[in-house]
C-alpha cells in the first residue's frame, strides 16, 4: 500500500485500538430485514444493517451486537468466528465466511472512517491533502483501482462521494498528507505510472482536478479514461443506490424531506411509521431521534 510513512496521523488515528465514537456509530445502526432495507430511501441504506438471506430480525440484531466488538478492540478473527456461527444456519458453511468478512469490513470500516473523518477534519490546517489508496489486488473494481494513489485537497468535493467505503464492499482507504509530502510526490510523479502498484501517488493539475470533480473521469493515459462516478450520482435517486456522508452518519429529516417530491416522501413516512424495529421503536421513531 502507498500509505505515507512517518505521518503523525499513524500514531493516533490509524493504529488499531478501541474506538468509542466508531462504536457509537455502529450501535446507532438499526438491524433490518432485506425487505425493510430495500424500501429505505437511498440516503438511509448506508445507515442501516442488513444481510441478504437472513430474514430473522433477532439474528440481525445479534449480528449488530457482535460488530460492536470491532471498535471495542476485540480480535478480528474472534468476532468473525462468532459471526460465522450466527449466519451459517441461514447461509451455509461455505458462503458464511465470505459473507461474514464482507459484513464486518463494510460496517466496521464505515464506522471507523466516519469517526476518523471527524478527527481529520479538525486537522486540515496540518494535513490539507488526502490520498486515495486501493488494496491493489485482483478484487479491486476498475473505478477504485483507477483512483489508486490520487491526491486531492482535503476540502475537495470529490471526497464527499469517494471517501471509502464509497461503494458496497469497498476496501479502499484514504490517508492525510502534509504539504511537503505532496510537493515531493508531485515532483517525482510519472504520468505513465498513474494508479500502478507501488507508485508513490499522483497529483492532478488544476484543470484535471476540476474534471475529476465535475465529470467523474480519471485519465490513465491516451484514450484511457475511467468512469469513477459515485453510485448515487450515476443512478440519481434510484432504489438501492449507495451513498453516505463521511464524518457524519446522521441525517436531518427536514433535509431528507426537501430532497423528495411530497407524494414520494409521504408514502415513505407512512411506511416508516408502521414498520417496527427489533428494539421496539418504529422505523420513523429511529429517524426522529436522530442517527448516531
Amino acid at each position: 500500500m502507498m500509505k505515507q510513512k512517518g505521518s503523525m496521523m499513524d500514531e493516533f488515528v490509524f493504529g488499531p485500538m478501541p474506538h468509542a465514537r466508531a462504536r457509537e456509530i455502529l450501535a446507532g445502526k438499526p438491524a433490518v430485514t432485506r425487505e425493510v432495507f430495500d424500501r429505505l430511501l437511498p440516503e438511509l441504506q448506508a445507515r442501516a444493517l442488513t444481510m441478504t438471506g437472513i430474514e430473522d430480525a433477532n439474528t440481525l440484531e445479534r449480528l449488530r451486537g457482535l460488530l460492536d466488538g470491532i471498535p471495542e478492540g476485540r480480535p478480528w478473527n474472534e468476532v468473525k468466528e462468532e459471526v460465522i456461527e450466527e449466519i451459517s444456519p441461514w447461509l451455509g458453511e461455505e458462503s458464511a465466511p465470505i459473507r461474514a468478512e464482507l459484513l464486518m469490513r463494510h460496517n466496521g470500516f464505515q464506522a471507523y472512517m466516519s469517526a476518523k473523518e471527524q478527527v481529520m477534519a479538525r486537522q486540515r490546517d496540518v494535513y490539507p491533502y488526502m490520498q486515495y489508496i486501493s488494496m491493489e489486488d485482483g478484487a479491486v473494481r476498475e473505478a477504485h483501482a483507477a483512483l489508486n494513489g490520487l491526491i486531492m485537497p482535503a476540502d475537495s468535493p470529490f471526497w464527499a462521494d469517494h471517501t471509502p467505503p464509497w461503494d458496497w464492499g469497498c476496501r479502499c482507504e484514504k490517508v492525510p498528507l502534509q504539504d511537503y509530502e505532496v510537493a515531493e510526490i508531485a515532483q517525482d510523479q510519472d504520468v505513465a505510472d498513474r494508479a500502478s502498484e507501488g507508485t508513490a501517488g499522483w497529483v492532478p493539475g488544476p484543470a484535471e482536478q476540476r474534471a475529476i470533480e465535475r465529470d467523474g473521469r480519471v485519465s490513465l493515459g491516451p484514450n484511457m479514461n475511467v468512469d469513477v462516478t459515485a453510485p448515487r450520482k450515476r443512478a440519481g435517486r434510484e432504489r438501492g443506490t449507495f451513498g453516505w456522508n463521511p464524518g457524519d452518519m446522521r441525517v436531518s429529516l427536514a433535509d431528507l424531506r426537501e430532497q423528495y417530491a411530497p407524494e414520494v416522501f409521504d408514502v415513505f413516512e407512512a411506511y416508516a411509521r408502521r414498520t417496527p424495529l427489533e428494539d421496539g421503536r418504529s422505523l420513523w421513531a429511529w429517524l426522529e431521534e436522530g442517527l448516531v
